[in-house]
């Protein structure tokens, strides 16, 4: 069965997600928005010397946040 998530419940979804990946995440996602949580939780991610890869596709970050991605490497 199908199952429908809104944004709020997706959100939560990704957050877990992230939290509880083992050692290696890949999120994949044709658009990428920061969010100042998203960022937390991916801080905190790279600090347990844990492997995360970010692919998206749509080019709408700023530098501030293109370079945040890069220091998580």
């Amino acid at each position: 069965m199908a199952k429908f998530l809104n944004t709020r419940k997706a959100v939560s979804e990704i957050e877990d997600l992230i939290r509880n990946a083992e050692t290696r995440l890949i999120l994949i996602s044709p658009y990428l928005k920061l969010s100042k949580d998203f960022k937390e939780l991916l801080t905190y991610r790279n600090s347990k010397d844990k492997i995360t890869t970010v692919i998206f596709g749509k080019q709408e970050l700023n530098p501030h946040e293109m370079k945040f991605l890069q220091g998580l490497m």
